[in-house]
């Protein structure tokens, strides 16, 4: 396995490591960035271990809703084609999309639990190409949390609808246009080997946070059994893919490609539900990273009705 180059989509962290100088690999960086998780300063590169009791409380914060009768998935109240491009197209930029993916869950859940921030598709190719310095070949998940994090996102209502025939300087000029990205900054949490990546995608998704992995593995549809979707999952090559939102009537994650609205399920047709026997199958991989978003940044919704005197708030 370690003499197979992966010159499209993502970029196994392990590979990215052994063509570098030691502590200049994607992983090694990013492990310098690390800070423990605080929910009042939540943007940065957060500590898997200091982020994982919070995850738990959210997670049956949920289940608690669930059971009561007022839990939504995302998907229930959002229209996915107006937040979502379907497909990545003949790029090599699944780990943008896979990225976007994540952070746009993230921040509807968010949402979904109280906050006034505003909802809007992203152009994911413009953020994994200056990661890259280009759009050719492929990107480690952990430069996409780098870029994330310090870059931002850049919302198409100031930089135009994603292409996969858009070239490099494109993107650059499209970025130059909108120098507010940083209002749009993603934490993330690399997960740990140590840490079983099924039951660690499943908490995640149980406590409202996207997730975006790479791995060696391709979903080919979805079948119905005993009453559940489940992936049909192949051998594939390097790629990256997201998950997001819990189905807890059925005990299963939602999982999400960038290949086109190509899957007939219960959910929108660009993914599928997986069980956690199933997420097991689909990590059981040559190469596998996963990243985790607690917290996706976005401005207030314009159009809230503030709920504050401001000159109120600034006498107290």
């Amino acid at each position: 396995m370690t003499d197979i180059q992966f010159p499209e989509g993502y970029i196994p962290s392990k590979i990215q490591a052994r063509d570098c100088a030691p502590g200049e690999s994607d992983a090694e960086i990013l492990d310098l960035c690390k800070v423990s998780w605080d929910p009042e300063a939540p943007v940065g590169v957060i500590s898997y271990e200091s982020l994982r009791p919070w995850l738990l409380e959210r997670a049956e914060h949920n289940e608690m809703l669930f059971r009561a009768g007022k839990y939504r998935n995302w998907w229930d109240v959002f229209d996915w084609q107006k937040v979502f491009d379907a497909s990545q197209g003949s790029s090599p930029s699944c780990a943008g999309f896979a990225f976007n993916r994540a952070r746009l869950i993230r921040l509807m859940n968010q949402i979904l639990e109280g906050s006034e921030q505003f909802i809007e598709k992203e152009n994911a190719g413009i953020l994994w190409a200056l990661s890259k310095g280009s759009v050719f070949g492929g990107q480690t998940l952990q430069a996409m949390a780098m870029a994330g994090r310090m870059t931002g996102s850049f919302p198409v209502s100031k930089t135009g609808e994603y292409s996969a025939r858009t070239a490099f300087l494109s993107y650059q000029n499209l970025a130059n246009r909108f120098d507010s990205s940083r209002k749009y900054q993603t934490a993330c949490a690399s997960l740990p080997e140590s840490f079983d990546p099924a039951e660690e995608i499943e908490l995640a998704c149980r406590a409202g946070c996207g997730v975006f992995v790479g791995n060696l593995k391709s979903v080919e549809s979805f079948q119905l059994r005993n009453g559940r979707f489940e992936p049909e999952i192949t051998r594939g090559g390097a790629h990256a893919t997201a998950f997001g939102g819990y189905d807890f009537e059925r005990s299963q994650c939602a999982w999400w490609n960038s290949w086109g609205p190509i899957y007939s399920t219960n959910l929108p047709a660009f993914g599928g539900p997986m069980s956690r026997a199933s997420i097991e199958t689909f990590m059981d991989s040559g190469y596998r990273d996963v990243m985790i978003v607690p917290y996706a940044e976005a401005p207030l919704d314009p159009d809230l009705t503030p709920t504050l005197d401001p000159e109120a708030h600034d006498a107290g």
